[in-house]
């Protein structure tokens, strides 16, 4: 007999009302181990350099990445299937012209400058071109053409050099992270060369747009600054410690972050160059038919002499304009003397508004400005 005011439940609800609770407690505690598993597995990933972060604002790298795939290149122009390189005559200089490479005529007529070269002197071709370039996984290479043209050869800034003029050029380095002062290094003289940085973000856009003002294009190849590890140069920092391998592959994945360059650049201040290691490097790049400008005074094989670059004066961030000047005036010294020089500056306000007028004074002189690679050609003659 039934208790008063006792309520009965059949057993089966009694059972489901179990199975529910339980199955929802063993949710509970599935979502906080996956919770706590991913934090782990993200701090393991810091700790074992397979993931990073690059906060583009303040220029910083979370973490110490050791290998970072950037996103793939743009898709081919298709307007630009051949590698001839035309020869573009400069108005102002009526000497004859640096002789090109050998070119099939037949293949197709010079490309046109794209619309934003009109009124150049000397435009540059068109980037890029798919015959310069070779797809390693997902990293698109420069390389030489079938008929041997190298991409320095066909990204440079035509020039003609004028008989016996000295030559002075001027590279603005560590360009793209700071939109201000790569807008205003792109308005300079177009026969001033731009340095990128590979964390530039939208690199190849901003590429681009500095060949389109006339601007001959050179990326950065981030090395083992001074002070190294507080110093540190970011996920693509070839390193002095690590394997030729290594290094190998972060110099690919730099190469890979753009197209259209004419050459690499090798930092200030950076002491990688200094090692063994920079030989076999200069051989990939020099196989690769790229040009490479060092800062240091550092002396590679003989081989490596037609595709380097010294640069005659480094201008510190710190340089004040007032201090610059009579750095202009040693360079004008060295043009003449040794017949070519190299001034390499970084974007800051103060220096890149004293560079105008500098510049405009150099015809009196008889000084002729010209882009990084004809300095390549200057050096051997």
């Amino acid at each position: 007999m039934a208790m008063a005011g006792v309520a009965r439940y059949p057993s089966s609800l009694i059972l489901l009302f179990v199975l529910a609770t339980g199955l929802l407690l063993s949710w509970l505690v599935m979502l906080f181990l996956l919770l706590g598993q991913g934090a782990s597995l993200k701090q393991a990933a810091i700790r074992d350099g397979r993931y990073a972060r690059l906060n583009v604002r303040t220029g910083t790298v979370e973490g110490n990445i050791l290998t970072l795939t950037p996103p793939p290149a743009p898709p081919p122009v298709a307007e630009t299937p051949t590698i001839s390189v035309p020869e573009v005559p400069v108005a102002e200089t009526p000497t004859p012209a640096t002789e090109a490479p050998p070119v099939d005529q037949a293949a197709a007529a010079p490309p046109s400058p794209p619309p934003a070269s009109m009124g150049l002197r000397a435009p540059l071709n068109p980037a890029p071109n798919t015959a310069l370039v070779e797809n390693v996984g997902p990293l698109a290479l420069p390389k030489p053409s079938a008929e041997g043209v190298t991409p320095a050869e066909y990204y440079k800034k035509p020039f003609m050099r004028p008989k016996g003029m000295p030559l002075v050029a001027v590279l603005v380095r560590d360009l793209g992270l700071q939109p201000a002062q790569t807008e205003a290094a792109m308005g300079l003289d177009e026969y001033v060369t731009l340095g990128f940085s590979p964390y530039t973000p939208r690199l190849n856009a901003q590429a681009q747009n500095a060949r389109a003002a006339g601007h001959e294009f050179w990326l950065q190849v981030p090395m083992e600054p001074e002070g190294y590890p507080a110093n540190d140069a970011g996920p693509f920092a070839l390193l002095r410690t690590d394997s030729a391998e290594a290094n190998l592959s972060r110099l690919h994945q730099v190469m890979g972050t753009a197209t259209g360059y004419a050459g690499l650049i090798a930092p200030p201040a950076e002491l990688f160059s200094s090692g063994s290691l920079m030989g076999d490097l200069a051989e990939d790049i020099r196989a690769r038919g790229l040009l490479l400008l060092q800062h240091q005074p550092v002396t590679l094989l003989p081989r490596f002499d037609g595709m380097t670059v010294p640069v005659s004066r480094t201008v510190a961030p710190e340089t004040t304009p007032e201090q610059l000047r009579p750095m202009l005036s040693e360079l004008e010294a060295m043009a003449r003397t040794r017949g070519y020089a190299v001034l390499s500056l970084p974007p800051t306000p103060g220096l890149l508004a004293e560079l105008p007028a500098w510049l405009a004074t150099l015809p009196g002189k008889n000084i002729v400005l010209a882009p990084l690679s004809a300095l390549a050609v200057a050096k051997e003659e």
